[in-house]
């Protein structure tokens, strides 16, 4: 999906992923990832595969329930939003190779920021 993690960036971040699911107050770098993924998607860049909903992506990234994802961002009706929406939108985006890679490079170093923000929680 283009958002895991590489190990020789951060090899340290496996035991994040391997233990009990994340709960409570989202921290600053967590709700700034949650928010660009959220504009990625809406925008046609970043495409689910599967038929996986937008808020399941969420709760695997940030390694959560999904009603945590629910709670935080309902607002949003993620929970409404399947692959389908996401061909839908890429139709009318017009968007270039490099807005789209720019875009993923971007929510790749907020991914890596926000699981660095985890080892000060």
């Amino acid at each position: 999906d283009g958002l895991s993690v590489k190990s020789k960036d951060c090899s340290c971040y496996e035991s994040i992923y391997s233990g009990k699911l994340r709960s409570g107050k989202w921290t600053p770098e967590e709700v700034e990832f949650a928010n660009h993924t959220i504009k990625c998607y809406n925008k046609g860049i970043l495409r689910l595969e599967g038929k996986i909903s937008l808020r399941h992506h969420l709760a695997k990234h940030l390694h959560c329930g999904p009603m945590r994802i629910t709670k935080k961002l309902g607002a949003f009706c993620i929970s409404k939003l399947s692959f389908l929406d996401v061909n839908r939108l890429c139709e009318r985006a017009n968007l270039t190779d490099m807005d789209i890679e720019t875009a993923m490079q971007e929510l790749q170093e907020l991914k890596l920021k926000f699981l660095a923000s985890l080892k000060n929680v």
